[in-house]
């Protein structure tokens, strides 16, 4: 039995790691994908930093809003909060790789198609963007080529962009 644990716990050290994260951090992660997207908008940086802790990094953008990173996730102050985004690693588009069949997916796509079904159909998307958490979201695909609009966690828009 012990040596079933020992493997199993060597294993999982071993894949966190070819994940290029550590134990630790993928748990950080995990706790921030639970807490972010159920900030209340409007939360000020100093609410949000006794939530979270300190952010990796503070931005301020060309806009003259501000940007706290936390791992993979951005949070947008105008002073307060108004955008939370989430980048995944493994939704970037590989350069090599062709746009069309990925237009013709998002093309063919009814509007009123749920975030889940859109999300098993097209993969993984590269960014969540949440205005008001389940209400007003949207992702990106292609590398910033379609944004996908939704409201009430249902497709309510595409753009596409060139």
């Amino acid at each position: 039995m012990n040596v079933a644990v020992c493997l199993f716990l060597a294993v999982s050290v071993v894949s966190s790691f070819a994940c290029g994260e550590s134990q630790v951090a993928a748990a950080s992660l995990g706790r921030l994908d639970h807490v972010i997207p159920r900030l209340p908008r409007g939360m000020s940086r100093a609410e949000v930093e006794e939530r979270l802790g300190p952010p990796r990094d503070v931005r301020e953008l060309e806009d003259r809003r501000v940007a706290a990173l936390y791992s993979l996730w951005q949070l947008v102050f105008e002073p307060n909060l108004v955008i939370r985004q989430r980048f995944y690693k493994s939704g970037y588009w590989p350069p090599n790789r062709p746009f069309a069949p990925l237009d013709d997916k998002i093309r063919e796509l009814p509007l009123g198609t749920s975030l889940w079904a859109t999300e098993a159909r097209l993969g993984q998307t590269e960014t969540w963007e949440i205005l008001k958490y389940k209400e007003i979201e949207r992702i990106w695909y292609g590398n910033g080529r379609w944004k996908l609009r939704f409201s009430n966690r249902r497709l309510a828009g595409k753009v596409q962009y060139n």
